[in-house]
């Protein structure tokens, strides 16, 4: 079934909608990255993890990891039990902060120094690499993804409802 909002893709019986991934990952990440560009000024430093340093290039690689992380989500809520939370908006954004806390400590915290360091952009990289602002950024970032995700999701069970409606 394919929606004017959402683009769906088939897998094993269960349909992931893509759009809304992809628009939660997105939106997740612009206001994440505004806030590491204006409040932290180390929107730059993303840019290392493809050899570069300038701020397109941060916003570039930093957005299509946000939209994957975005399209990661939306698999994990049609794959595993916890799509059940979209029911919720308290569940949602509750599981949307978990993740973010996954996020920072995984990508964050281990990838993402081991990556630079990796592409000598640092030498002797704290590794992990927690701190209480990356943990708040990323927190933000699953809490926007989450809500958006909910808010896409539910606009597109309105408009499949009143198909249905209009069909009878």
């Amino acid at each position: 079934m394919t929606s004017k909002r959402t683009a769906w893709v088939e897998l094993r019986n269960r349909k992931l909608p893509i759009a809304q991934s992809v628009a939660a990952g997105m939106v997740g990440g612009f206001v994440m990255g505004l806030l590491m560009q204006y409040s932290t000024g180390t929107m730059t430093t993303i840019a290392g993890l493809v050899g570069m340093d300038s701020l397109a290039a941060a916003w570039a690689v930093h957005l299509m990891i946000s939209v994957v992380f975005g399209v990661v989500f939306g698999l994990m809520l049609t794959f595993t039990s916890a799509g059940r939370f979209l029911v919720s908006t308290l569940a949602m954004g509750l599981l949307g902060m978990t993740y973010g806390i996954v996020l920072w400590f995984l990508a964050a915290g281990f990838a993402m120094p081991a990556w630079l360091s990796a592409m000598n952009m640092v030498t002797d990289p704290a590794i992990p690499s927690l701190d209480v602002t990356g943990l708040t950024i990323h927190v933000l970032y699953g809490l926007v993804m989450a809500g958006t995700y909910m808010l896409v999701y539910t606009m597109n069970r309105e408009e499949e409802s009143s198909k249905l409606i209009g069909d009878v």
